[in-house]
């Protein structure tokens, strides 16, 4: 049984290391990149966007610890945090794959994205959920790592019911985000009227790690 089970995980090791590693949405190579780090994530980032980064800065880690202790688990982990301007429209997304990573597109928003008192920093607000949620481990699942991040048992066990969910009512705690935002609201009020109720996945959208990224 533990040939077989070892012959498996070195399959699954070899499958890890073919898979494609490099990041994909990263920053823009050829511009000069600068990090600001923190006590919990590096943010990596070009010149142009430096106004952003100090924006992360400024409330990453406190905005890791009030995500951590209003899902009641602990803040054991670095994060990096790539953002670039090279990507025209406003959007972000949280990846596991090939390892934890949030990346933010520096850019003006769209009207889907406007409802926030501060964009950027909101966004990432948002990301910084998904990451976290997708993140809880108990002591045995956090040996899973030594496989890579992607390696946890959240991916198979968290829907995106919870996983949206946690996001947008934690986000829509203040005056902005979607549930206080008329523009995600007027699909479901327009569903009422018509009285056709839509799918989740009509009010959802895509997921929003990569390839997604709505």
């Amino acid at each position: 049984m533990f040939r077989r089970l070892r012959i498996f995980l070195a399959f699954l090791l070899f499958l890890l290391m073919i898979f494609p590693i490099f990041p994909l949405g990263g920053a823009d190579s050829s511009s000069p990149l600068h990090v600001l780090r923190t006590e919990y994530f590096d943010i990596i980032f070009p010149e142009e966007s430096r106004a952003a980064a100090c924006k992360i800065a400024a409330v990453c880690d406190d905005y890791y610890l009030e995500i951590t202790s209003k899902l009641e688990t602990e803040a054991y982990q670095r994060f990096p945090v790539t953002i670039t301007n090279s990507v025209e429209m406003l959007n972000a997304y949280y990846s596991a794959v090939p390892y934890n990573r949030i990346v933010l597109y520096d850019t003006r928003p769209d009207e889907s994205l406007d409802m926030y008192d501060e964009t950027i920093q909101s966004v990432f607000y948002h990301e910084l959920t998904h990451a976290v949620t997708y993140n809880m481990k108990g002591k045995w699942q956090k040996r899973l790592s030594f496989f890579g991040d992607c390696m946890n048992p959240a991916w198979l066990s968290v829907t995106t019911f919870w996983a949206e969910g946690t996001t947008v009512s934690f986000e829509s705690k203040g005056r902005g985000g979607r549930l206080n935002d008329p523009f995600s609201t007027q699909i479901v009020s327009q569903s009422v009227i018509d009285g056709h109720f839509p799918s989740w996945r009509d009010v959802t959208g895509a997921r929003d790690t990569y390839p997604g990224g709505t």
